[in-house]
């Protein structure tokens, strides 16, 4: 200052270049906290004029702070920052001005936003987090959303710039916050993508004042488990911009992942039954053709998943009554599938090669029952015989007392909601039959 007095009696009126700049650190990219008054802009140029008379001069600004709903740093400083250079270009008939080197030309200062720290203006909070699921465990297949119910407190000074950050597995996808029931806040969340790392970003308040308890619903789809583990993980925690204690706990939250499926087998015969002995039935020794045996009787077995879950692979086993004591009872001729249905049997499939009809241009479809069990009759033909030879005898043949084929099916992926079926066309041998008839009526 006795400097500038100095040169001030000696070269006249000083004029001076300045440049004063509000919140300089916030200036690149940043949201602007304070303006000056007269323009409503952060930088302010302008003449610092020094009269040749005057020891020194004072210039005053008015600036304010933005509106805080604007903002959210409230704790860093606020730098406001001076830059003066000598203005050259303004005449003087006196001695030239210059400025000492030794003298700084950039000024620094810098000032607080008064907050609610108590005296020391140093807010410490204590932030806890709880999370827990509505459910302990996800289902391949299952549509129905996971729900998060989060609850965060602030047990100490406020925390500022507090958010919750949820990060999401890759399974699961965020669909929004839960806004129907009265007991959870309603909070603003938003889905974010930080270097691949999925997560929900929902603000908590600036500042998340003491004594804050709140509860909030965030809810997922959770679709994509056809890779995961045993288990997909969920990890929370709260954090804000305070220098100390500036985190809540990290919450993990693990749930497991299983597969439920309910697989059933439906079937129908066609015919459901068959009266013996048949009208003008010509028995043939040595049969050539499928017809020379006897009827048709044709079983579909549908394997149907109903879900929720898809399965990989299964098996199912048909025993099929093919002898009885040595005799054919149902001939095999030819089994088909449809669907991821691979099927083989443990002994040859129409063994005699007899000559079978082309099947492939019937067109032949047979509607399947709901899901029970099919039981195939053959009964004797009521006939008008003497009362004495009229004999009421059932004999019930199943695996356990005759000799069965074995129908063995593999089934690869099926879907929920999808079948596979199994057709098996056969034809009873009538002479087994009849010959055991002859035998019980006699």
């Amino acid at each position: 200052m006795c400097l500038l007095r100095l040169l001030n009696e000696l070269v006249g009126t000083i004029v001076l270049d300045a440049n004063l700049q509000l919140d300089r650190l916030k200036q690149k990219g940043g949201i602007e906290r304070t303006l000056f008054l007269n323009s409503h802009r952060p930088q302010h140029t302008f003449h610092f004029v020094v009269g040749k008379s005057e020891r020194s001069k004072y210039q005053e600004f008015t600036v304010y702070l933005t509106d805080e709903k604007e903002f959210r740093d409230k704790l860093t400083p606020i730098i406001v920052s001076l830059n003066y250079s000598l203005n050259e270009s303004h005449p003087s008939e006196d001695l030239k001005p210059i400025i000492n080197y030794y003298s700084e030309t950039f000024l620094q200062k810098q000032a607080r936003i008064l907050l609610d720290c108590g005296k020391d203006n140093v807010c410490i909070p204590a932030l806890k987090l709880t999370a827990t699921p509505d459910r302990q465990q996800l289902i391949f297949g299952d549509e129905n959303p996971l729900t998060l119910i989060i609850n965060g407190r602030n047990e100490g000074e406020g925390a500022y710039e507090a958010e919750l950050n949820v990060i999401i597995p890759p399974e699961a996808d965020y669909i929004g916050v839960i806004r129907n029931n009265e007991a959870l806040s309603k909070l603003s969340c938003a889905y974010k993508v930080d270097n691949s790392t999925q997560m929900v970003v929902c603000d908590l308040g600036n500042p998340m004042t003491a004594g804050t308890n709140l509860s909030v619903g965030l809810r997922f789809s959770v679709q994509r488990l056809e890779t995961a583990d045993a288990s997909i993980n969920f990890d929370l925690q709260i954090k804000s911009s305070n220098k100390d204690n500036s985190s809540s706990n990290l919450v993990h939250v693990p749930i497991n992942v299983s597969a439920v499926a309910q697989v059933y087998v439906r079937g129908v015969s066609h015919p459901e039954q068959i009266f013996l002995p048949i009208t003008d039935w010509k028995i043939k020794e040595r049969p050539k053709k499928e017809e020379h045996i006897g009827p048709v009787v044709q079983h579909v077995y549908e394997l149907h998943n109903s879900g929720p879950s898809a399965i990989r692979s299964g098996v199912m086993e048909v025993g099929w009554p093919s002898h009885y004591r040595d005799e054919y009872l149902l001939y095999i001729l030819q089994i088909k599938t449809n669907g991821p249905l691979h099927c083989y049997t443990n002994a040859t499939i129409n063994p005699l090669q007899l000559e079978i009809v082309d099947r492939s241009s019937l067109g032949e479809h047979i509607s399947l029952r709901n899901p029970t069990t099919t039981t195939h009759h053959i009964a004797r033909r009521e006939v008008r015989l003497p009362q004495p030879l009229k004999y009421d005898y059932a004999i019930i043949l199943n695996c356990s007392n005759i000799d069965c084929t074995k129908i063995v099916c593999h089934v690869n992926q099926l879907g929920r909601g999808e079948s596979a079926v199994l057709n098996v066309w056969s034809r009873i041998w009538v002479q087994t039959f009849l010959k055991v008839m002859y035998k019980v009526v006699n």
